[in-house]
């Protein structure tokens, strides 16, 4: 996997646990969204110990593959809709089955955040 591809795979996860947790998803749920989409992403279904994410009430954090680099995504906005987690794990049950690619799970929830923001 290229870097360019982690870097899109990690903008993906981080994206896919914002929207979640600002719509009201538990932050147990949060996590294994992400760690599914990233194990999925570098290929490693079965191994759990190749990424590290967690979850707060206002911060998501994920390392990839025991890199020293976390990505961090602080998250200030809350509501309760769970229509959107549903779309949001639509689109990770989509690309972990390998229905859709990882641009296109990154372009789908884009546009779910882009739809956020202007309401």
């Amino acid at each position: 996997m290229t870097e360019a591809e982690r870097h899109c795979l990690v903008e993906a996860s981080l994206l896919a646990g914002q929207l979640m947790l600002e719509n009201g998803a538990e932050t147990s749920r949060v996590e294994d969204t992400m760690e599914r989409m990233i194990r999925h992403g570098l290929g490693a279904d079965r191994d759990p110990s190749v990424t590290h994410t967690y979850v707060t009430v206002n911060g998501i954090f994920v390392q990839l593959d025991h890199r020293r680099v976390t990505n961090f995504r602080r998250v200030d906005v809350r509501s309760h809709d769970l229509g959107k987690v549903t779309q949001v794990n639509q689109i990770s049950r989509s690309f972990t089955a390998g229905a859709i690619t990882l641009e296109e799970a990154l372009h789908s929830l884009t546009y779910i955040s882009s739809l956020l923001s202007s309401d």
